[in-house]
């Protein structure tokens, strides 16, 4: 590294110490949980739909959050992906970026276990072989769209998705973790989805108060 000069004293005029040019308040996070917030690109044709201070808002919401926080070092908004809305690993949950377009394609396995969540929405849907979009997209794969449904969300839907399902869910890995003995997810995805329901079901009307109605909101 180059050694160059600096100057470090503050400039004076009119007997006023003026500030450098380069300056930021302090994020003030007193009281808060201590665990960081990545916000890392949400790459071509994606957009973040949460933002750091939605993650601090919400995580206050959910029960227990003390205790369930002290093994969480990093939450991150990560890039997104084809094949995942989120993941987690020891000490980490990620929450991904979503389609520029807000849309999302489900199994239908997957879509009928949620469909009374996005019903209560109001998200439309369609057979993703009506998509000429995800036809297009699934390229090889064409023989499989059959079984799979393509969801429309907006801005404030979107949110409540990646906040009552996909993160909650991946808290529920973490969850499975932090109680197991076996100090792994032995428990698998029916631990996690079970742990998102049943923490979703209590959060909601306190979700409404803090963030809106998702519903009301479109």
């Amino acid at each position: 590294m180059r050694r160059e000069r600096r100057r470090t004293a503050l400039k004076v005029v009119d007997g006023k110490v003026q500030r450098k040019n380069r300056w930021t308040l302090t994020p003030n996070h007193f009281g808060r949980s201590t665990f960081t917030i990545e916000r890392r690109r949400a790459g071509y044709e994606y957009r973040h739909v949460l933002k750091r201070e939605d993650i601090y808002r919400f995580v206050e919401l959910v029960p227990d959050w003390n205790d369930l926080a002290k093994g969480i070092n990093k939450v991150i908004l990560d890039a997104g992906s084809r094949t995942l809305l989120g993941w987690f690993s020891p000490g980490k949950v990620a929450v991904c970026a979503l389609g520029v377009d807000q849309e999302v394609t489900f199994d239908k396995k997957y879509f009928y276990r949620d469909i009374d969540f996005f019903d209560r929405l109001g998200v439309s849907y369609e057979n993703a072989t009506d998509s000429e979009e995800v036809e297009e997209r699934a390229g090889d794969a064409r023989e499989d769209i059959g079984d799979r449904v393509l969801c429309h969300f907006n801005p404030s839907t979107a949110k409540c998705f990646q906040l009552m399902r996909v993160l909650l869910h991946e808290l529920g890995h973490h969850c499975d973790y932090m109680t197991n003995r076996k100090a792994s997810c032995t428990r698998g995805e029916d631990f996690a989805e079970n742990y998102g329901r049943r923490v979703e079901k209590k959060l909601w009307s306190d979700y409404v108060r803090a963030f809106g109605d998702p519903v009301a909101r479109k």
